[in-house]
């Protein structure tokens, strides 16, 4: 069990789900990742993309019937911010709307990096996907095994009904993977309000104990300060200022 209360909790998809699930928990001190809000439509190209994450949207991208918009080379789809109203040529605002989405990601993706040479205590969740080969979810480990410099983290899978007996055979890493079961999982168009809630609840909580996640203003601008320099923290300042 991570019992710390400096334990980050880090959602890996398969889809948005698991965020919500994890900001029920922690409140206010959630943070975001490359792939907290994201739709990941295989994990076998999930895997490519975590070996290859500054790669992701820097190919073809598609726009969906959703609004959410897919890097086809790996299957991934990222929400659009409704912004740039203003900007009346659907073209043009579409446009400013995926290089938004790309500065966005990119942050995240520094994010991440410093998280993975960082010493936190990590938990990362991930859904099983029905019918993906456990491999590719081992495979998400070894990515880990080999990048997280510290190896201070665990890997929990969520399963919908039960764990497949496959899985309890071919699980060789038992040190760094958890698993649990929940009676269902939200359908992809009800994540923040649909599917077993307190399963999951009681599923993260089997693991993190019954950290307690508070907004403190302090630590919170701190850690601002610590990760992004004085200078982007005095424009925050500012900005809440004139706010």
């Amino acid at each position: 069990m991570i019992n710390n209360n400096n334990c980050k909790i880090v959602s890996l998809g398969y889809n948005c789900e698991v965020s919500s699930r994890i900001k029920d928990i922690v409140k206010s001190e959630f943070d975001s990742f490359p792939f907290s809000w994201v739709y990941i439509g295989s994990i076998q190209k999930f895997v490519e993309a975590l070996n290859n994450i500054d790669d992701i949207l820097k190919n073809e991208i598609v726009l969906l019937p959703s609004g959410m918009v897919k890097d086809v080379k790996y299957n991934i789809s990222f929400h659009l911010k409704n912004i740039y109203k203003n900007v009346k040529d659907e073209n043009e605002r579409y446009n400013k709307q995926i290089e938004e989405l790309k500065s966005r990601f990119k942050h995240l993706v520094h994010k991440f990096k410093k998280l993975l040479k960082s010493k936190h205590k990590t938990l990362f969740i991930i859904k099983y996907k029905k019918n993906e080969s456990f491999n590719y979810y081992f495979d998400i480990v070894k990515f880990f095994l080999n990048n997280y410099l510290s190896k201070n983290f665990k890997i929990l899978i969520v399963f919908e009904k039960q764990v497949p007996v496959e899985f309890y055979e071919n699980n060789i890493y038992s040190d760094f993977v958890l698993f649990h079961t929940i009676k269902e999982f939200a359908k992809d168009n009800e994540t923040e309000i649909g599917g077993d809630i307190n399963g999951w609840h009681e599923a993260i909580r089997s693991v993190v104990g019954d950290c307690y996640y508070k907004n403190n203003i302090l630590v919170k601008s701190f850690k601002f300060l610590k990760e992004n320099g004085l200078l982007a923290f005095i424009k925050r300042i500012f900005k809440h200022h004139q706010n």
